[in-house]
């Protein structure tokens, strides 16, 4: 790959929920109100010297030549974002997580790439509404900036990446800090998920990013059943959740301790907390444990 290297602040900036917007509205006008929405976040990217790089679905991607500049553009998408809701621009059902990280990236052809993008995109994921998440690696290129609010959040991974991230909140609304520090769910703490069959057991995380099973002897982990797919699934570690992903013929049940069952058939779904995976129908399906781990 060819291209320049340069140091760049990238930043995430969703639309929290998108598919309520769809319930509540319906497609065509939760379109227009995403179109919206979008708009604004590319505003607020080119009022603090940024660039948008990248704008599908939900999701704005924006360069700055700095992270405090990526700061103020994050504050300000809130901002922008709330007063339209208050205005009766948007729905009152609309908000927007954000994450950046500021480091060096590869620039090749127009589009971006390095471990950068897939930290804040990280943050992003792990923001709710109304949220700004960085890591804290990157404080001092703010605490020298002054007017940020900032606090602690806790210890996140990146799926497939080694070590852990301290996360910092930059609480641009005055109010919120009354509300105490935020902390992060276990499942997005966790840096590994153990798959367990037969009374073996298989990790993903940082060493190995994607356990693929079936009937078939290639498989990591092979499971001899006329039910089970030769090439049946896999689990991979991806930035901000570990998946499950079927491509079998019978399809696959998850079921999440607590939450119950859902099927998933030539799709994928995200794997949260512990519970199990049957492979194909019936009650004598094959069944794999799973637990994610901190």
């Amino acid at each position: 790959m060819g291209g320049r290297s340069m140091t760049q602040a990238i930043l995430f900036a969703d639309v929290c929920d998108s598919s309520r917007l769809v319930e509540e509205l319906g497609a065509e006008e939760a379109l227009g109100t995403l179109e919206v929405t979008l708009d604004e976040l590319a505003r607020s990217t080119e009022r603090h010297g940024g660039r948008v790089v990248d704008r599908i679905g939900d999701e704005v991607m924006s360069a700055f030549p700095g992270a405090a500049a990526a700061a103020r553009s994050a504050v300000d998408m809130q901002r922008g974002v709330r007063g339209m809701r208050r205005r009766g621009d948007l729905p009152a059902v609309v908000s927007v997580r954000v994450g950046f990280h500021y480091g060096e990236v590869l620039e090749d052809q127009g589009r971006l790439f390095g471990d950068v993008i897939y930290t804040a995109r990280r943050m992003a994921t792990l923001a709710h509404r109304e949220q700004v998440y960085f890591p804290s690696e990157i404080r001092a290129e703010l605490d020298g900036d002054g007017g940020f609010a900032l606090r602690e959040v806790g210890a996140a991974v990146v799926p497939g990446k080694r070590g852990r991230y301290d996360v910092v909140e930059l609480v641009w609304d005055p109010d919120l800090l009354t509300l105490g520090p935020t902390t992060l769910p276990s499942e997005l703490r966790a840096r590994a998920v153990e798959l367990s069959y037969d009374g073996e057991s298989w990790w993903v995380g940082e060493d190995r990013t994607q356990i693929t099973f079936g009937r078939d002897g290639s498989c990591d982990l092979t499971i001899a059943d006329r039910s089970v797919s030769r090439q049946h699934g896999r689990v991979e570690a991806r930035p901000g959740s570990f998946v499950l992903v079927d491509h079998s013929t019978n399809g696959t049940r998850v079921l999440e301790f607590g939450r119950g069952w859902r099927a998933v058939h030539r799709d994928e779904t995200r794997l949260l907390g512990s519970g199990l995976f049957s492979l194909g129908p019936g009650p004598e399906a094959q069944v794999v444990q799973y637990r994610l781990r901190d």
